[in-house]
């Protein structure tokens, strides 16, 4: 996450300093604080965010997502597994875990139409605590 600076640039940059040290095309997601704190302002999903974080998962994708993404998540889940807009970006709530999930990230990457990262509720909040200082 990036303080008042442009994440494009950051995550352009990042890109070339993996490709030059490890010699691999590696997408890189970045976010302000500001966005950041806004995608957890958005949560559709608040009590889970609560109650059960490890099993709410924050997807942001490289690209804007398609237009179906989350529809075509949907689609897909399966024992009571939700997916819906947060900000940005979608959040999946596995109420059994993500273990057996079918939604897995090709999957995801697929019905995004861009490469994504996930983090769960624990880590989003670390995050934004780490952000915030």
């Amino acid at each position: 996450m990036l303080d008042g600076d442009d994440p494009a640039a950051a995550e352009a940059a990042l890109e070339a300093l993996i490709a030059g040290r490890f010699g691999a095309s590696i997408p890189v997601m970045a976010r302000t604080a500001g966005q950041w704190r806004a995608l957890i302002d958005a949560c559709p999903f608040p009590r889970e965010a609560e109650d059960q974080p490890s099993r709410l998962q924050l997807l942001l994708s490289k690209l804007p997502p398609a237009a179906d993404a989350i529809e075509r998540i949907a689609a897909a889940a399966r024992d009571g597994e939700q997916a819906r807009a947060c900000g940005e970006g979608v959040a999946i709530f596995f109420p059994n875990g993500m273990a057996d999930s079918k939604l897995g990230s090709s999957l995801i990457d697929r019905a995004m139409r861009s490469p994504t990262t996930a983090r769960n509720w624990n880590t989003v909040r670390k995050l934004d605590a780490m952000a915030r200082g």
